[in-house]
């Protein structure tokens, strides 16, 4: 994995995991999140970038926005640092 060989060469120990889906949405990520961070510990960091495809699925913006402050709750209530990364959305 890219980002996990480019951190652990500036001296950080990690293991990244690709939780990610082709084709994925947010309400998705949002059902999956539960398998998806089942081994996180406090003090993990979850990165997303999530969105793509509600676009292309024309789901409107305010359930994308809905499903991204769900999805971070559930990470920030567990203590997990959650990074989000932006998409332009078509």
């Amino acid at each position: 994995m890219v980002l996990e060989k480019k951190l652990q060469s500036q001296g950080y120990k990690v293991k990244v995991i690709n939780g990610g889906e082709s084709g994925d949405t947010s309400a998705g990520l949002k059902e999956r999140l539960g398998w998806i961070t089942a081994d996180a510990q406090t003090g993990d960091i979850a990165v997303i970038v999530i969105g793509g495809n509600d676009g292309l699925q024309g789901l409107p913006v305010e359930a994308l926005e809905k499903n991204i402050l769900a999805i971070t709750n559930i990470l920030q209530s567990r203590a997990i640092l959650t990074v989000i990364g932006g998409m332009q959305i078509p």
